[in-house]
């Protein structure tokens, strides 16, 4: 079959216009993602310990480890702390326990200064705390990730004495 010189320009002006892509036309985007609640920034965080804990015993390369670390900070941590700060205001607490809310996020960010620098300094190494006693397997950084934990149990038991619950177990 052979076409004619008409109907191969048709086909090649048909074959254009079908792959031409209009100018206001952008690249599929995923819908956004509701923003997580703090009971799924509180399990990721957790999950970071566990990777401060298998990263020194696989021995991952310190690179590695900083990268995933700047990574969850910006994906977890920071969100972590926006969403504490911007709830605590609006607890309706007794006037203690509501004063207790207000000062956890600033606590939580100290504990990120303080996480940040262990993964600076490359403190995976196993320690023991003058404080707890306890061997941390993941050194000053599983330390430090459970401080940040143990600060946002502390505003989650508050979330629920404010009635803000979810089925939740810590």
């Amino acid at each position: 079959m052979s076409l004619s010189r008409g109907e191969l320009l048709r086909a090649a002006a048909f074959t254009a216009a079908a792959c031409a892509v209009p100018a206001e036309a952008t690249p599929f985007q995923a819908p956004p993602k509701a923003p997580e609640t703090i009971w799924e920034l509180y399990r990721k965080a957790k999950a970071l310990r566990t990777f401060a804990i298998t990263a020194n015993k696989m021995g991952l390369p310190q690179e590695a480890r900083l990268g995933r670390f700047e990574r969850k900070k910006a994906s977890v941590l920071v969100p972590l702390l926006d969403t504490m700060t911007a709830m605590a205001p609006t607890l309706g607490l007794p006037e203690e326990q509501q004063k207790r809310a207000a000062l956890l996020p600033l606590l939580l960010k100290g504990h990120y200064l303080e996480l940040d620098e262990a993964v600076k300094a490359n403190q995976f190494n196993p320690y023991e705390s003058k404080t707890t006693g306890k061997t941390y397997e993941g050194g000053k950084v599983e330390r430090e990730i459970e401080e940040i934990q143990e600060t946002t149990e502390e505003f989650i038991a508050l979330l629920a004495t404010a009635g803000i619950t979810e089925k939740f177990k810590l």
